[in-house]
């Protein structure tokens, strides 16, 4: 919504900018998930159940949850275009 109301008031490089800041925001988000992720692996596994082997399953498996939770947070990059905006008056 706030690009289209940007582009529609000619402000390129406010688009520019709001595109640049949500990306960064979802890459610290998820960089920081990440991190708690593998950090609380043993305590979050330890909230779902008692038995040991399936702790050190779920352990051994959160570094999986945690490059997942990184990718999905940096998605928006690649798979959107920041084409440079020419506005014509």
């Amino acid at each position: 919504m706030r690009v289209s109301n940007e582009l529609g008031a000619a402000h390129p490089r406010v688009v520019k900018f709001s595109v640049f800041v949500v990306n960064a925001n979802s890459i610290f988000i998820s960089i920081f998930l990440s991190a708690m992720i593998l950090i609380f692996r043993v305590g979050l596994s330890k909230l779902f159940t008692s038995d040991s082997e399936v702790i050190e399953a779920v352990s051994d498996l959160t570094p999986l949850l945690a490059i997942s939770v990184l990718l999905n947070g940096i998605q928006s990059i690649p798979s959107g275009k920041i084409l440079p905006f020419t506005v014509s008056k």
